[in-house]
């Protein structure tokens, strides 16, 4: 089955309208992020869904990243969860390099959890080599 051009991927009605948005606030699990300037965005008005492009949204997964990269203090369980969904790792590798059991793993992608100092440093090694091996593993 595909769907029609302006059909909304959530609620399956027409009408999805592109537009153009000023300080569009991100929702990550960090809580709100203000992406200023102009954001090009596609809203669905039956359901009020929004629709981001997806290079915008690895673009700013990168910027985030970038900021908590270069954070010396110990990463937040929302930072944490943040990562597991914006590293581009699976599951299964998260657990393995990160030596996570399963529940564990989602525990801390669900914000809950309590990170080692292990987990905290490969995750800053798996940021820096994201990012291209540009930022500094603290």
């Amino acid at each position: 089955m595909s769907v029609q051009p302006n059909t909304c991927e959530a609620c399956g009605k027409p009408g999805v309208v592109s537009k153009t948005v000023k300080d569009f606030a991100y929702p990550t699990p960090m809580g709100l992020v203000t992406i200023e300037g102009e954001t090009p965005i596609e809203e669905c008005p039956s359901c009020n869904e929004i629709f981001l492009p997806g290079l915008l949204v690895e673009q700013w997964n990168r910027l985030i990243m970038t900021h908590l990269s270069r954070k010396t203090d110990e990463l937040s369980a929302k930072e944490v969860q943040f990562l597991l969904k914006s590293l581009p790792y699976t599951r299964d590798e998260f657990c393995q390099l990160l030596s996570l059991d399963a529940e564990l793993f989602r525990m801390l992608a669900g914000g809950a959890g309590k990170t080692t100092p292990h987990i905290q440093e490969m995750l800053r090694a798996l940021m820096a080599d994201t990012l291209g091996g540009t930022e500094t593993v603290h």
